[in-house]
């Protein structure tokens, strides 16, 4: 987990088409997320996620 400056968690993103990306910095404006399970993944398991930090317990 990274933090910044101030000691806050950093929410890192790359998804340029999202209206919370800080373009170019590669940062979420938002202060926190809310991370679900994606039932479309090709695993099928209902815990998995598009999460780029996700990994199975």
């Amino acid at each position: 987990m990274h933090e910044n400056s101030h000691g806050d968690q950093c929410i890192h993103c790359t998804v340029d088409t999202c209206r919370y990306n800080q373009g170019g910095q590669d940062m979420c404006s938002l202060a926190d997320i809310h991370v679900r399970p994606n039932k479309q993944v090709s695993g099928g398991d209902l815990d998995e996620s598009l999460c780029g930090s996700y990994h199975r317990k």
